[in-house]
């Protein structure tokens, strides 16, 4: 019995881990920066901008100070 449940516990966490992970991945950022040389700062990116190859970019998510999970 006690196997049973904790197999089904299990089962279901790994379940809801990988049903979640996609709609987390393919989030919009809600920036992406850049680092500007001239002012020795991360700048915001033009939404029209195109990558540059070999430039390297931060994707930034906004995050509440009430959201306490990862």
């Amino acid at each position: 019995m006690m196997f049973e449940t904790i197999l089904a516990v299990f089962i279901g966490y790994v379940i809801g881990r990988l049903v979640s992970q996609p709609s987390r991945s393919l989030r919009v950022p809600d920036k992406i920066l850049t680092w500007d040389s001239s002012l020795l700062a991360y700048r915001p990116v033009h939404k029209t901008a195109v990558a540059e190859r070999g430039k390297k970019y931060l994707i930034c998510y906004e995050v509440s100070s009430s959201d306490t999970s990862r």
